[in-house]
């Protein structure tokens, strides 16, 4: 036997991982009504910076999006990272952005999933992805 529990004593859980890209409140939040009118929670990744590249999309520094993510956070969605931003970021502007998420939601990100192609990345472009996708 296992020493994996799972909620309810379930024997498998099924989990939702979002990624951030293009998100906004407008093309997002009815996607997390429904799930919470539903009794979904999954977990909602977030940027903290504006992207720097072609993805669009909000940030932890948006005043409104933010009330959002925290509100979220509190109905029970895990809230996870995608980077500090799509794009280059310095090891400083890094630092800082993990501070202002702990800052934002009171605990440092718990989950991350890198952004396709931020050179902080462990892995990034060609060494990402496998043959015959890099």
């Amino acid at each position: 036997m296992s020493d994996i529990s799972f909620p309810g004593n379930h024997r498998f859980a099924f989990t939702v991982f979002d990624d951030t890209d293009n998100a906004t409140i407008a093309n997002t939040r009815p996607v997390y009504d429904f799930l919470a009118q539903h009794g979904f929670r999954t977990t909602k990744s977030v940027w903290v910076d504006l992207p720097r590249g072609p993805p669009s999309g909000s940030c932890l520094k948006d005043d409104a999006y933010r009330d959002w993510i925290c509100q979220l956070e509190a109905d029970g969605f895990e809230i996870g990272f995608h980077g500090v931003g799509d794009g280059d970021f310095t090891r400083d502007e890094i630092l800082s952005g993990v501070e202002f998420f702990r800052n934002t939601l009171g605990h440092y990100p718990r989950v991350h999933a890198n952004h396709q192609n931020n050179s902080h990345n462990v892995y990034w472009w060609s060494r990402r992805f496998p043959w015959p996708f890099n």
